[in-house]
């Protein structure tokens, strides 16, 4: 039962989110785009470059439920801005860093600024979102999931004109977005949060909130993303690699096909999310894993069109129940907003990497064919894992007014 009184969605808040989420997720799809030529910069091994990326994954996604928790406890408006500016702060210091050391500081303070943004952020459009909340979330979480997206191309761009200094430029729009947010935080907090929550939260001691990540529901919702983010990444991952190598097409091509599939990602949000308000939670997710299963298990076999058909596709129903996961633990875990989107889009996501690094592994043993066939399968298991879950209450509500 919802603790928060219902308030009409704010159009303009949850769009001013989404941007910050944008122009900060920009920083993490980046990220990859730079690492050939750090190595060549700083005549790196895989092992180093594998560090960077661990450091990365360690600070932007796995820690995020610290942030969530200490934004649930205490009011800390001010992590916008500074989230914003330190992701594109740190990103561009990389471009410059003088030795390998200080390289993963840069790389540490983009990912602290990255996972400092998602849970405040997320929580304020929690609260901006009105009855049909996970249509609203999907408005903030469209802009994450263009940012990355954006990000290698961005990077790319910057690279090509500017060489590795290049990456200053992504100081300019994380400033200007930080300064932005600081101008309009009291809109934002316009509506105070506190009176049905704050007295509750205070009386709640640290164990409290561990007692209630333990609960089965939590778990079950933690699990089945973790199981959706290892098909996501997998996938990512392995896609340029499969198209280069089995498809024979050049690196620029693979580069397409995987910005096809992120895009196609950005509008499954849009139109995904709504659906989950109005047939339910379980449904659209149970439904979308189903879905999922036979677009990846099919597209080892197809060629030409068919290709950018299952690939847009893929795109389309993995990540339309990004924004609906999101919300459905922020429901598990009312009297913890922050701690349950950090969980869900820092620590469940950020496991996909986790996930990534297997699936690297079965593909050193079997190959990436048949690594492709295992990554198909993982939504069917992540489905099997949804039929338990619980439906929130809130939508009875939904549907009857």
């Amino acid at each position: 039962m919802d603790q928060q009184p219902e308030r009409k969605a704010n159009p303009r808040i949850l769009a001013l989110l989404s941007l910050g989420h944008l122009i900060t997720d920009i920083n993490q799809g980046a990220l990859p785009v730079l690492l050939p030529s750090l190595r060549s910069a700083f005549h790196l091994s895989y092992t180093m470059v594998g560090v960077i990326v661990t450091v990365s994954t360690l600070s932007s996604s796995v820690i995020q439920p610290l942030f969530g928790f200490w934004s649930d406890k205490l009011r800390t408006p001010w992590l916008l801005p500074l989230g914003v500016f330190t992701a594109g702060a740190g990103m561009a210091l990389a471009g410059i860093s003088p030795s390998y050391p200080l390289l993963l500081l840069a790389v540490l303070l983009s990912g602290l600024g990255v996972a400092s943004y998602h849970p405040e952020a997320s929580k304020a459009a929690f609260f901006h979102s009105g009855r049909r909340r996970v249509a609203s979330m999907s408005i903030f979480s469209v802009g994450g999931n263009l940012g990355f997206g954006i990000g290698p191309l961005v990077m790319s761009f910057l690279l090509t004109v500017h060489g590795l200094r290049g990456t200053l430029w992504l100081l300019v729009p994380g400033a200007l977005m930080a300064a932005f947010l600081w101008r309009v935080l009291p809109q934002i907090y316009a509506q105070a949060w506190d009176p049905p929550e704050t007295p509750q939260r205070e009386r709640s001691p640290t164990s409290g909130t561990l007692r209630e990540l333990m609960r089965g529901p939590i778990l079950l919702l933690l699990t089945v993303v973790i199981l959706r983010s290892w098909a996501h990444m997998g996938f990512v991952s392995f896609l340029p690699l499969y198209s280069v190598s089995y498809l024979h097409v050049s690196t620029a091509y693979a580069g397409s096909l995987l910005a096809l599939f992120l895009v196609s990602g950005a509008v499954g949000t849009l139109i995904g999310s709504p659906l989950a308000d109005w047939l339910g939670r379980k449904v659209v997710f149970v439904g979308s894993m189903l879905l999922l299963t036979p677009l990846l298990s099919l597209f080892p076999y197809s060629r030409g069109f068919w290709t950018l058909l299952l690939i847009a596709s893929a795109g389309f129903v993995v990540v339309s129940t990004f924004a609906t996961t999101i919300v459905w633990g922020q429901e598990l875990l009312p009297q913890y907003p922050g701690v349950a989107s950090g969980l869900i889009i820092g620590f469940a996501i950020g496991m996909g990497g986790l996930g990534a690094t297997i699936l690297g592994r079965i593909a050193d043993l079997i190959g990436l064919f048949h690594t492709l066939r295992v990554i198909g399968l993982l939504p069917l298991v992540a489905m099997v894992v949804a039929l338990f879950l619980p439906e929130p209450q809130h939508l009875t509500i939904v549907r009857r007014s």
